[in-house]
């Protein structure tokens, strides 16, 4: 048995992957954003809960509001049962940094004094958070890498080593970018707006560091990106 179920995350990204012989396995990949996807999100968490089951996996691919706030929220409210998840990815904090040291990639940097970036300073709250649960968080999460959750084989297929190193040498760059597309997104433009604007195809690190996998399970693949 193999189900997808993609959530009404506005303009994010919200997906449940249900999966299973002898019992059903969950992986969620990110949290979206907006009140529809939060009330779905819960709504899962409590049927998982009738269930007497657990998350598998919880990805969250990167730190794009778009993608972690709905987490965010989930975590910070005071009944939550962080030992309904079993194992979490994320590549982001000083743990990250501090796992890249064994290849000698360590940079000591601050990602948190910058704490009028919205992105950023959602990564860092979830990670405060995070150090106050159980929830095994594997670090860092690189390709070429493979995994195995519930019977399902996940390969890695970014980002890499190298480019979550630019990650952590260009931070003050990317947070910079992550602000103007925050407060400048064009979601509310019109087709025809959208047509007569320029195209600047620029794809920032956050985006570049993106977790993106690709999960098989019963002769199934699915390829699953932030």
């Amino acid at each position: 048995m193999l189900n997808i179920k993609v959530l009404k995350a506005l303009n994010g990204d919200s997906i449940i992957i249900s999966y299973g012989d002898d019992r059903l396995h969950y992986i969620l990949v990110d949290g979206g954003r907006g009140k529809l996807c939060f009330h779905q999100l819960c709504k899962f968490i409590d049927e998982i809960k009738e269930k007497k089951g657990k998350i598998d996996l919880l990805v969250l691919t990167h730190i794009d509001s778009d993608h972690i706030d709905g987490i965010l929220r989930l975590f910070s409210n005071q009944d939550f049962d962080f030992s309904i998840i079993e194992q979490m990815w994320f590549n982001f904090g000083e743990r990250l940094f501090n796992s890249l040291q064994i290849d000698g990639l360590y940079k000591k940097i601050n990602l948190y004094e910058r704490d009028t970036k919205i992105s950023w300073r959602q990564g860092e709250d979830l990670e405060e958070i995070l150090q106050r649960t159980g929830i095994i968080r594997k670090l860092p999460i690189v390709s070429p890498g493979c995994h195995f959750v519930g019977g399902a084989k996940l390969t890695v297929l970014s980002p890499n080593v190298e480019i979550l190193k630019e990650f952590a040498d260009k931070d003050d760059e990317e947070c910079a970018r992550t602000t103007h597309i925050a407060y400048c997104c064009d979601y509310e433009k019109s087709v025809t707006e959208l047509h007569e604007k320029e195209f600047e195809g620029i794809v920032s690190l956050t985006n570049r560091s993106s977790i993106a996998f690709l999960f098989e399970f019963s002769g199934k693949k699915i390829i699953a990106s932030g």
